[in-house]
C-alpha cells in the first residue's frame, strides 16, 4: 500500500511544482499561486518517513539500523547546513 500511495503523491507533486512554474512565467494571480503553494505543501511526499521504514525493513541487525537512521538523519539535515 505504501508504494501506490507514494507514487500517487510523487506525481500530484511534480504536477503542482510544473503548474507553479508555468503561473510564475505567466504571471498568474497571486492568489492562484498561493492556492498552487499550499496544494503542493498538502501532497508533497512523505519520504523521510517512507525511508525510515525502508531502512527497518532493510537493515535486520541493530547495530546496521543504527548506522543507516544515522546516515538518514544525516542526509536529510544537509540542506539546511548550505542556508
Amino acid at each position: 500500500m505504501r508504494r501506490p500511495v507514494l507514487l500517487l503523491l510523487t506525481m500530484a507533486f511534480g504536477r503542482v511544482l510544473f503548474a507553479l512554474a508555468i503561473g510564475a512565467f505567466a504571471a498568474w494571480p497571486g492568489v492562484t499561486m498561493v492556492v498552487l503553494a499550499g496544494l503542493a505543501g498538502a501532497v508533497a511526499p512523505p519520504l523521510g518517513p517512507a525511508m525510515r521504514v525502508a531502512w527497518s525493513e532493510l537493515a535486520t541487525e541493530m547495530a546496521v539500523l543504527r548506522k543507516a537512521l544515522s546516515f538518514d538523519a544525516v542526509v536529510e539535515e544537509l540542506p539546511r547546513l548550505g542556508s
